[in-house]
């Protein structure tokens, strides 16, 4: 079995990637609301960013 992956199986991780950080960079932003201080919001998009990369991982079986 070719284990390569093909140019659509390339740009559908590009995708998938793209959307991972979009999805950690806006969910701190939406959950904690505009008062929120930076950090608070650093803290929430790396544990959003991290569970995203986990179930990925899993998906992806890497």
């Amino acid at each position: 079995m070719h284990t390569s992956m093909t140019r659509v199986q390339e740009c559908a991780m590009a995708v998938i990637a793209f959307a991972v950080v979009a999805i950690a960079i806006a969910a701190p932003i939406v959950a904690l609301g505009p008062s929120a201080s930076w950090r608070a919001k650093a803290a929430g998009g790396l544990t959003a960013l991290e569970a995203l990369i986990s179930v990925v991982r899993r998906v992806l079986q890497i």
